[in-house]
C-alpha cells in the first residue's frame, strides 16, 4: 500500500529531512498495525528490517506489550 501525504516542503530541511519523516511515519504505521493486531511481530520485525529485540523495545517506546520477551 502507498499513502501519500500532502505536507508543504517548507517543513522540512537538512536538519528535519523528509526522508527521515517517510521513515519514522512508515514505522509508526507498522507499529500500529501490531496495536491492531493486523500483523504479527515477526511480520513487522521483516518488514522493518530490524531484529526482534529491536521492535520489542519500539513496541514497549509505543505502550505495547510484547507478546513473549
Amino acid at each position: 500500500m502507498k499513502i501519500t501525504l500532502d505536507i508543504p516542503v517548507e517543513v522540512f530541511d537538512d536538519d528535519f529531512t523528509a526522508a527521515a519523516f517517510e521513515a519514522r511515519v512508515r514505522e509508526f504505521a507498522i507499529i500500529e498495525l501490531i496495536r491492531a493486531k493486523r500483523l504479527h511481530e515477526h511480520e513487522a520485525a521483516r518488514i522493518l528490517e530490524i531484529d526482534r529485540w529491536d521492535l520489542i523495545d519500539k513496541m514497549e517506546q509505543a505502550e505495547i506489550v510484547a507478546t513473549q520477551k
